[in-house]
Parts: C-alpha cells; sequence; structure tokens
C-alpha cells in the first residue's frame, strides 16, 4: 500500500477543505457512512484495479474480508477524538494564517483526508482501515500546531482551552489504558516487559 502513496507527491498542495461548516459536514457523514456499510456496494466495481495493484490474494477473499466486520461503537475514546478534530477544524482558517509559511496545511489536508476515511471504514475489516494509517498520523501534528497556537502567552497566563485539550488527551490515554488492559496478548496500549511473553 506504501506505493500507492506516490500519487500523494503529484497532487498540488491546495486547501482543499478551505470551508470549516463543509469540512464538518464531510466528517460528520464519513461517520453516517460507516454505520450504513453502503461503500460494500462498489467494492466489486474496484477489483480489477486491486487485481492489477497486486491484490489477487486479497481480491479472492473480499466476501470473507467483508464478512468479518467489526463492531466500532461510538464509545468515549471515539468522541474525544471527534471533539479534537472538530476543534483543529473550528480553528483551521486561523491556524492556516499563523503557520502559512509552514507544513500545516499539508498536514491539515492529510489528516481530514485520514479521518473521513477512517471514519467511512471504522466498522469494516482491517485490510480496509489499513490506509488510514497513513494519514491519521498527521492529526497528532495538527494537533501540535493547534495546541501551539493556543498556548499561553506567559507562564503565569491561563488558557482554558489549552487546558481543555490536554486534559482530553489524558483522559483518551487512561480510557484507552482501561479499555485495553483486560485484551492480554491482543493488548497494544498497555507497556509489556520482554519477559511478559516467555
Amino acid at each position: 500500500t506504501a506505493i500507492l502513496l506516490v500519487v500523494f507527491y503529484i497532487i498540488p498542495n491546495k486547501d482543499y477543505f478551505r470551508n470549516r461548516v463543509l469540512t464538518f459536514i464531510l466528517l460528520i457523514m464519513s461517520i453516517i457512512v460507516s454505520t450504513t456499510s453502503i461503500w460494500y456496494n462498489f467494492i466489486d466495481n474496484y477489483a480489477s484495479i486491486f487485481n492489477f495493484l497486486g491484490y489477487d490474494l486479497y481480491v479472492a477473499r473480499l466476501d470473507s474480508f467483508i464478512e468479518d466486520e467489526r463492531n466500532l461503537s461510538f464509545g468515549p475514546r471515539r468522541i474525544i477524538l471527534f471533539i479534537i478534530i472538530s476543534l483543529i477544524i473550528w480553528y483551521s482558517n486561523k491556524l492556516k494564517e499563523y503557520y502559512k509559511n509552514t507544513n500545516f496545511l499539508l498536514f491539515f489536508n492529510l489528516s481530514i483526508f485520514g479521518e473521513i476515511y477512517f471514519n467511512i471504514f471504522a466498522n469494516a475489516n482491517h485490510i480496509f482501515r489499513r490506509p488510514a494509517t497513513y494519514f491519521t498520523i498527521f492529526t497528532i501534528i495538527t494537533t501540535a500546531y493547534l495546541l501551539h497556537y493556543l498556548k499561553p502567552s506567559s507562564i503565569k497566563a491561563v488558557s482554558v482551552k489549552y487546558i481543555i485539550i490536554v486534559s482530553l488527551f489524558i483522559c483518551y490515554l487512561f480510557i484507552s489504558i482501561y479499555a485495553e488492559y483486560p485484551k492480554g496478548d491482543t493488548d497494544y496500549t498497555n507497556f509489556k516487559f520482554f519477559w511478559d511473553y516467555i
């Protein structure tokens, strides 16, 4: 799948998500689409493309991948991520202006694209969600830009917005630790020593 990313080198770096309201609507619509699984109807149309790219083995097992859904509930972690993405979208115009001499616009475009893609395939098999990881990683970078923008101008100053966003991330971390701990060997959140696997 990494080879497919070459196409992103030739896509012009423009402001594809200029309208905040439209971007927010796209984000909401992607969540709605994930609950309907309407995208299954279009998978057969792309089978020839998958074959061309060397995914013959996956195409042969496509039906089993489609049937192997997971129900990714819209729980606390997804709600926190949704709030953070919404805040990034809300401040996007100011961030684009403030960081116009940086790569923020590129990171923002990739982040929003990744979040929309992930939401659409949230309840699908992991092979459909896997490409999203190439883009959702940029959400961390755009959040860092947002935190830098909102940080207090002096040590004595207090920024409520800054504290809220940092608190959301801390909550996300603790919720992830709590939710993943009972999974044992499939817990990829909590740190494990090598002797845990002996």
